[in-house]
């Protein structure tokens, strides 16, 4: 009234629903929430309760509803209980063609600036290699480093460096990463986040962050009719707004710990939305709050469960709902009274001209029941039973879903055809040869980067290096004391340990290395043991090469021990958890046939049981060694695995005497599988191999490679072998 009468051209409207003589409000403009318990909402028929299945159901059918407004999209309001329902709804509009405006906009915390500024906040607080790598892997970041120190030719070359010196070396910090890589840009760039670590960790957090912040993209020229460029210079002013506001608490509490600042950036951040601007003809995705200023004539008003409207705060044990009421907070209950108005405002809006769709999902979107809002049962007595049987129908049955298919399978590539063959190799091939295919003929291995202990064959190398070591130290070749080799054996060790992972390795690798200096404690007594008995080593890691039929095998011998009477023993040392036998390790009883592809060779008669060969290993190493010199052709030669197993008592020779029968059926087999392996047969893959479900390369056949992989393709590799069986 006052400002009316100032300005006659100011003009006041107040818009009332409902009986007028009801007071609603207090003088401060808030819900009364006394007055209205119990009351009842104005349901209609223009008002009705659609109920479905599932949240998949109900953005399905809201798609089909929106799909009848194309022509005029002003008129459809699409309300959304909850902000959970964007993303779960917006792919379905986006997908029928249908353009979409989100009026929340995407919170900062999400975006590439916000990304970065939080990960330099986190950085600084963060001594661990984890928040490193989320720093060093932001993509602004890795520009900075290319574009405006030249550290590298691209990003990937630094990530890429990064990912080499973790994976071989597993660094504790960023020293050891910077001692660990050869990489002379990714050191540069180590030492310059050391640099910014300390300067935030200084005063002034806020301005340090802000000037780092800029510091990083400085060199970018951005182009505001370029929509990436306008894209980054508006999360950049809404960033510095954000460090701003922050900046000036700072400044009032100069006594607060460092650790403090990041935390109320990172919730700066996610309250600080960016809105895209909207697009013409566009439907808008409009909040609970923000829907009584829409003013479209139908609305769709989705997902009207517990929880979601009327809003219900955390619990928290400090602070109850009887203790929120008498301290003047809301409470669950104002919640309630500020909602029902709200519907209110929503359904008497619309009772003359337009009109309201309730959607409600009995199943959430992980097959959790949902419980519809209190809210809908806010009427007289006469619909509550009809609206009650209505939202807890008993719905039909999912539909059926459409029948499995594979949009598009996997081609294969010509492999390198190898010019030998490690016995390694030949155990891939015969325990599956599509596996062989992908890890040997395409070279495919994945990268490890975030584990901070040695896997089984860096455990089992590192054994072997102190054990190799002793093989060839001539002044301890006569010595049978137990004590003396152990300490050999353990200096070793530590040399290669620091060496492989400095000074200060990981906890677990330290807990790792104590385990293996307890298997080479055992180991040393049982060679103190050989030695008593005559045995001598003559060569370790002995490369040896075997040909036949215009093929060739390669490789190398762990061990090979002369006894005093002139008998040879080829040695290979197994660091597994439980001892195995060799006789065990090579010969499997038959489990399974692949025609066409593993040669019929694979199967041998032992003692009349039928076995299936799945290593060559040993047999080899005997075919081998009389090309070697060590005058294996006119004496006796076994063979045996060194056995380091988790306990003491278990540590010990396991020999293995093939007869010659044997010996001759495993050399049929290697050349047999040489020959598969240049004849490019690499399919079907082993359905016994039982390794897909626990190796990485799983992922890339989630439903196993038979539906993922082009069978015919992979057939078609296969080739006639060169003549003789030569590259």
């Amino acid at each position: 009234g006052e400002v009316g009468a100032e300005r006659e051209d100011f003009r006041v409207e107040i818009i009332t629903h409902g009986d007028p003589k009801q007071a609603w409000h207090d003088d401060l403009g808030r819900p009364v929430t006394a007055a209205l318990q119990g009351q009842v909402l104005p349901w209609g028929e223009r008002h009705p309760l659609r109920v479905v299945r599932d949240t998949t159901t109900l953005a399905e059918e809201i798609t089909t509803r929106a799909k009848g407004y194309q022509a005029t999209p002003a008129t459809l309001a699409l309300g959304m209980a909850e902000a959970a329902w964007v993303p779960r709804l917006r792919p379905h509009l986006e997908s029928a063609g249908l353009t979409v405006f989100d009026p929340g906009g995407q919170s900062l915390d999400h975006s590439s600036v916000g990304r970065l500024g939080l990960a330099l906040a986190r950085f600084s607080q963060d001594d661990t290699l984890v928040a490193a790598q989320a720093l060093l892997r932001h993509p602004l970041l890795g520009d900075h480093a290319v574009r405006a120190r030249g550290w590298a030719q691209s990003h990937g070359e630094l990530v890429a460096a990064w990912d080499q010196a973790r994976e071989r070396h597993l660094p504790v910090d960023l020293n050891d990463v910077a001692a660990a890589t050869p990489h002379a840009g990714l050191k540069a760039l180590l030492a310059y986040l050391a640099e910014v670590r300390v300067k935030l960790r200084g005063a002034n957090f806020v301005e340090n962050l802000t000037t780092t912040l800029g510091a990083l993209v400085a060199h970018r020229a951005l182009q505001h009719d370029v929509p990436d460029d306008a894209q980054l210079g508006e999360e950049l002013s809404l960033l510095g707004q954000c460090l701003r506001q922050l900046a000036r608490s700072e400044a009032r509490h100069p006594e607060a710990p460092g650790s403090l600042w990041p935390t109320l950036l990172e919730r700066l951040l996610a309250e600080t939305h960016r809105v895209e601007p909207r697009e013409p003809h566009a439907y808008e995705l409009d909040g609970w709050l923000e829907l009584p200023f829409n003013d479209a004539p139908h609305l769709l008003l989705i997902g009207l469960h517990e929880g979601a409207v009327p809003e219900r705060a955390p619990r928290d044990n400090l602070l109850p709902e009887t203790l929120r009421q008498l301290l003047g907070l809301v409470t669950d209950a104002d919640r309630l009274a500020r909602d029902h108005l709200l519907m209110a405002s929503l359904l008497h809006s619309r009772t003359r001209h337009g009109r309201v769709e309730l959607w409600f999902a009995q199943l959430g979107p992980e097959g959790d029941p949902l419980q519809p809002s209190r809210l809908l049962f806010a009427c007289d007595d006469k619909q509550l039973v009809a609206r009650a049987r209505a939202a807890f129908a008993e719905l039909p049955p999912p539909r059926p879903r459409p029948s499995r298919h594979v949009a598009w399978t996997c081609q294969p590539l010509a492999p390198a055809r190898p010019r030998h063959f490690s016995p390694s190799a030949l155990k891939a091939y015969l325990a599956c040869p599509f596996r062989f295919y992908l890890e040997r003929g395409l070279k495919m291995e994945t990268m490890a980067v975030d584990r901070d202990e040695l896997d089984a064959l860096e455990f089992g190398t590192l054994c072997h290096g102190a054990l190799e070591d002793l093989g060839r130290a001539e002044d301890l070749r006569e010595v049978s004391d137990a004590e003396r080799l152990r300490d050999f054996l353990l200096g070793r060790l530590d040399h290669h340990v620091a060496r492989q992972w400095g000074d200060h390795p990981s906890l677990a690798v330290q807990l790792q290395v104590q385990a293996a200096r307890a298997r080479l404690e055992a180991a040393a007594v049982v060679e103190a043991g050989l030695r008593a008995e005559g045995w001598r080593t003559i060569a370790v890691e002995q490369e040896w090469s075997y040909g036949r039929d215009g093929l060739t095998f390669r490789g190398k011998i762990d061990r090979i021990d002369r006894h005093a009477d002139g008998r040879l023993r080829v040695l290979d040392y197994k660091t597994s958890d439980k001892a195995v036998e060799p006789r065990e390790a090579h010969l499997w009883t038959k489990q399974i046939d692949l025609p066409g592809v593993l040669p019929e060779s694979v199967f041998a008669d032992e003692d009349g049981q039928p076995r299936r060969w799945v290593d060559l290993q040993l047999p080899l190493y005997l075919l081998a060694l009389p090309s070697l010199g060590h005058g294996a052709e006119s004496r006796q030669v076994d063979t045996a695995y060194f056995c380091l197993p988790k306990t003491k008592a278990e540590t010990a020779l396991h020999p293995w005497v093939l007869p010659p029968d044997l010996l001759l059926a495993a050399e049929h087999c290697a050349l047999a599988a040489a020959r598969a392996i240049l004849a490019g047969r690499f399919w079907p893959p082993n359905p016994k191999a039982g390794r897909y479900r626990d190796d990485p390369l799983a992922r890339l056949f989630p439903d196993g490679p038979e539906l993922n992989v082009d069978a015919d393709a992979m057939v078609a590799l296969a080739r006639p072998a060169a003549p003789g069986g030569a590259a």
